[in-house]
């Protein structure tokens, strides 16, 4: 179950950077390996991206930014998800 939610917040993660540089918000020149995890601390949520802060280099903005950017054009009601939420590092 875990590992199949994982596989799935990756792909809407990867349509969502999609949008976003078809969009122009964000620039293309390639998706950087992430990772979607389970965090260490349960109060961090039940599940974690490092992409916005791979991106972030490259895109020369905020990570909380490039975070909020993907939210926005994840297709979560396809998604397993009671909540989403954008938070800092950590």
């Amino acid at each position: 179950m875990v590992a199949k939610t994982r596989e799935e917040l990756a792909g809407a993660l990867r349509r969502a950077w999609e949008r976003a540089v078809a969009e122009g918000v964000l620039p293309g020149g390639g998706l950087p390996a992430f990772v979607v995890e389970v965090p260490r601390e349960r109060e961090h949520g039940d599940f974690a991206s490092n992409l916005a802060m791979l991106l972030a280099g490259t895109a020369r903005m905020n990570p909380r930014r490039i975070a909020g950017l993907l939210a926005e054009r994840l297709d979560a009601g396809r998604l397993p998800l009671m909540g989403l939420e954008v938070a800092g590092p950590g």
